[in-house]
């Protein structure tokens, strides 16, 4: 009797044993399903932060800001006072090309309308290292370059309209300038790509061009001008027939000093400086351009002006 109490005993204790299994394993299942449902609304979240602007933010816990090793990175990033902030970027391309630079362009303007929309919309942002330098001298060139170019251009058109007597020659040889100025500069760019195995220009090679052929070509056009008016005072001839003659005086002395021009200029090449080779590639172009589009142009323009008059005489 002893053993088959002992045996019921046992049994109502497994009975009872599982039925607590059977509540924790429904348990476990409700607890199951409700992760179930937190990792789907996780992954809805995270599906939702990929797609908005604050996936391209970096966030701290509060708690982390001021832990031992938070004020380690503080002190290698910031200013003491907290108000510096370094950002070390490494980028993927040569630091010296034209791809770097258009980099650091785009990375100032993103991190600049980034920080519009934080409490820190007032900071100023500032680029250093090899990049940004040359942004800067780009920059630099550019704006000196334009303002250079106008200035230029317009004291030209004062002293050309002084020595011709006239507003539209000077705005036909400056035009002519002009447009030397832009092939050569073209033509040397496409010789440094495909010759020099080099990207891009220097710098200062479009700056020192310019003023080379513009002042070479303002000469030139002077004596052809000037020898013109010559020709107009001393020949009953047409105008047609006086810019001709003019051109042919003007011719020998003009291809002489391009020859000249031409070898001092080359003797810059073997120089092995960039810089040099491609001013000296540009002016020797923009020179044999100059040789032969002033007299051509201003004849033409002559031709057209005075086409008239010429026929009638």
């Amino acid at each position: 009797m002893s053993g088959q109490t002992s045996l019921n005993t046992q049994l109502q204790s497994q009975g009872q044993q599982l039925t607590n299994l059977q509540i924790g394993l429904t348990t476990a299942t409700s607890l199951l399903t409700k992760i179930q449902t937190g990792l789907g609304s996780i992954q809805s979240y995270l599906g939702d932060l990929a797609t908005s602007p604050a996936a391209n933010q970096f966030n701290i816990p509060t708690s982390e800001l001021h832990n031992q090793q938070m004020e380690t990175v503080y002190d290698t990033y910031m200013s003491a006072n907290r108000h510096l902030t370094e950002i070390t970027v490494v980028l993927k391309v040569d630091p010296s090309s034209q791809a770097a630079i258009r980099d650091v362009k785009r990375l100032t303007k993103d991190l600049q309308a980034q920080l519009k929309a934080t409490n820190l919309s007032d900071a100023t942002v500032a680029v250093g290292g090899q990049s940004a330098q040359n942004v800067d001298l780009s920059n630099l060139a550019t704006s000196d370059f334009w303002r250079t170019a106008l200035i230029m251009s317009l004291g030209i058109f004062l002293v050309l309209v002084f020595f011709t007597r006239s507003v539209l020659q000077p705005i036909m040889i400056i035009l002519t300038l002009l447009g030397t100025y832009f092939t050569s500069i073209s033509l040397t760019d496409w010789i440094t790509r495909a010759w020099l195995d080099t990207s891009m220009l220097s710098w200062n090679t479009p700056f020192f061009t310019f003023i080379m052929i513009v002042a070479l070509g303002v000469d030139y056009s002077i004596f052809l001008m000037m020898r013109y008016r010559d020709e107009q005072r001393r020949s009953p001839q047409t105008p047609v027939v006086n810019i001709h003659h003019a051109a042919q005086a003007v011719g020998t002395v003009v291809m002489s000093a391009v020859v000249i021009l031409s070898g001092t200029f080359a003797a810059l090449i073997p120089s092995g400086v960039m810089t040099l080779i491609q001013v000296a590639i540009a002016v020797i172009i923009g020179l044999i351009l100059l040789l032969t589009a002033l007299p051509l142009v201003m004849s033409a323009y002559i031709r057209l002006t005075y086409g008239a008059q010429s026929s009638q005489n």
